[in-house]
């Protein structure tokens, strides 16, 4: 009786992909509201600002929050790293869209949520490669 049971890959459950899109969400959205607060003190108008800087201040925390967000689930699979970074991704769109909708009776900005996916995206695929060089070698 030498039978190996084989144990099943595991894969993060619902209450991890909540939780990542939860960090997600907080983790985009802290740096905006610190922006948006110091625009207030020194009465800087969003509007005066160039388009790019524009940009990069509403796109670059959303990315950044999708990373951590992906990263931080994506480490609990062992499997399809990928694909949970995808699933982690589109949970945070419509988490941050469910939020936004509710508390600034608005849709969401396409981009800060394109962002975000993308972000979860980035980082499922990395981690993913980064697992598979690690296991390659440690089975030589």
């Amino acid at each position: 009786m030498d039978k190996k049971v084989q144990k099943k890959p595991r894969t993060p459950g619902f209450e991890e992909y909540l939780a990542g899109a939860f960090l997600g969400y907080t983790v985009s959205m802290l740096p905006l509201l610190v922006l948006s607060f110091f625009f207030q003190i020194y009465n800087i108008d969003p509007g005066s600002l160039d388009t790019f800087l524009l940009l990069l201040i509403i796109s670059a925390p959303n990315f950044f929050g999708g990373v951590v967000a992906g990263h931080m689930v994506v480490r609990r699979a062992e499997i399809d790293h990928l694909k949970v970074g995808v699933k982690t991704g589109l949970g945070c769109i419509l988490l941050t869209g469910l939020i936004t909708g509710i508390l600034e009776s608005r849709p969401a900005n396409p981009i800060a949520l394109a962002m975000v996916f993308l972000g979860c995206t980035f980082s499922g695929y990395f981690y993913g490669r980064n697992y598979q060089k690690k296991t390659e070698t440690q089975n030589k």
